[in-house]
């Protein structure tokens, strides 16, 4: 048995295409755990789709394998806040706090011993992160058992620079990867330039396998393409350009009152039909206060599509402004134009060192440049060749037409 962990939207955005493949291929038995109690995973439509597809069912990992009467009716009580919290919406700071709450930490070490003895497991797959002491606890008793450990991405990391955050700014390094990930053994990554980046600060790059981008790899956007057919769309505009705005937390050396200055003047050009999307770290369906730059409070004029995927509102959209997220590759993807307003944040990114966007530096390119765009909508500054160029070496790690989802798949099965 194979068992994949998730805490984020993201992981799953990222873990779903490795057990897609591996379930369409092969007969090996595969589980999927949530580590975070307010993570949605019944309404989740990737996950939906494997459990309708494949038979393989997502569950929260404290809320399973009760191995005791006490932990049986502690589990079946959290069962029950958590079903309130998700289905009767029940959702503040107090009832976050109380789901968060529950962990390994609550059910005993007995628990974790059982949770591995009750099972027949090969491997344990996580995403990118370090671990919490609640999951260090299941780490190191799989580690007895001599228990393979592997992390695969949860995201793509464009920024070339190395100070990539406002924290590593603060204490002067970049993550130390040797110490985060030392109980993983072994990870990959989408391209080399990232296998370097993990290996320079501290972990092994022989243990670091460069595989491409399960996420937007060709056979995995088939099936995206598919799942997203019964999601609503956005009307076309004729007489104006549509763009979009993929927002971002502002932890990545972001500079909030340029973001919210920008995209609020913005929202009065005439020519321009504008929607932002909340940062896609956000479930599809929060109505929560947004994590990025914007929110009601400092954009009130804003179309926020907070219930829309992004891959749909890219569809709906002539023209993509996003910074440091991968989902511009998306934009890319599907041909529309992107832009990259570099003087939103302080990072230097693949997309505009590989001349893969248009560019801007202050906001009277961006208006220039939008303005062009509305004139002739095919107006780019960059060509086919760098977009083509920017997508063998991003998502199938320099290497053209990689099968990418095969080597994730042959990379957990050995």
């Amino acid at each position: 048995m194979y068992i994949f962990f998730v805490r984020r939207y993201n992981d799953i955005d990222h873990l779903a295409p490795i057990i897609y493949k591996i379930a369409k291929e092969t007969n090996n038995s595969i589980e999927v755990y949530s580590l975070d109690l307010t993570l949605d995973i019944q309404n989740d439509f990737r996950l939906k789709y494997l459990k309708n597809d494949f038979e393989i069912s997502s569950s929260y990992l404290f809320l399973s394998n009760p191995n005791n009467l006490k932990n049986y009716f502690i589990i079946y009580l959290f069962k029950i806040i958590v079903w309130f919290y998700h289905r009767v919406g029940i959702k503040n700071k107090l009832t976050k706090f109380i789901v968060r709450s529950f962990d390994a930490n609550v059910l005993g070490k007995d628990w974790v011993v059982n949770f591995l003895s009750s099972k027949k497991i090969k491997k344990l797959i996580f995403d990118w992160q370090k671990p919490k002491s609640f999951i260090i606890k299941l780490i190191l008793e799989a580690k007895k058992r001599k228990i393979p450990i592997i992390a695969c991405p949860h995201g793509i990391n464009l920024a070339i620079n190395n100070l990539i955050t406002k924290k590593s700014i603060k204490i002067g390094r970049d993550q130390d990867y040797g110490l985060d990930w030392k109980y993983f053994d072994s990870v990959a990554t989408q391209f080399p330039l990232h296998k370097e980046r993990i290996s320079n600060n501290g972990f092994d790059k022989n243990k670091v396998k460069v595989l491409g981008s399960t996420r937007f790899c060709d056979e995995w956007l088939k099936v995206l393409k598919k799942l997203n057919k019964i999601q609503k769309t956005q009307k076309k505009s004729s007489d104006k350009i549509n763009v979009v705005y993929m927002d971002h937390i502002s932890t990545y050396r972001f500079i909030p009152n340029i973001v919210i200055d920008t995209i609020n003047k913005l929202s009065d050009y005439s020519f321009i039909n504008l929607i932002v999307k909340p940062t896609t770290g956000l479930s599809v369906k929060s109505k929560a206060k947004f994590v990025g730059c914007l929110n009601y409070e400092n954009s009130p004029k804003i179309n926020f599509a907070h219930d829309i995927s992004s891959q749909q509102l890219i569809n709906w959209a002539d023209v993509i402004i996003c910074t440091i997220s991968s989902i511009g590759i998306e934009a890319l993807l599907q041909n529309k134009t992107l832009i990259h307003p570099q003087f939103f944040h302080k990072n230097t990114l693949l997309y505009s060192e590989m001349n893969a966007c248009c560019n801007v530096s202050s906001l009277d390119e961006l208006e220039i440049l939008l303005k062009k765009i509305s004139s002739d909508k095919t107006f780019r500054t960059y060509s086919k060749k760098d977009v083509s160029n920017f997508l063998d070496y991003v998502v199938y790690g320099g290497k053209k037409n990689k099968d990418v989802l095969n080597n994730y798949m042959e990379y957990i099965l050995v």
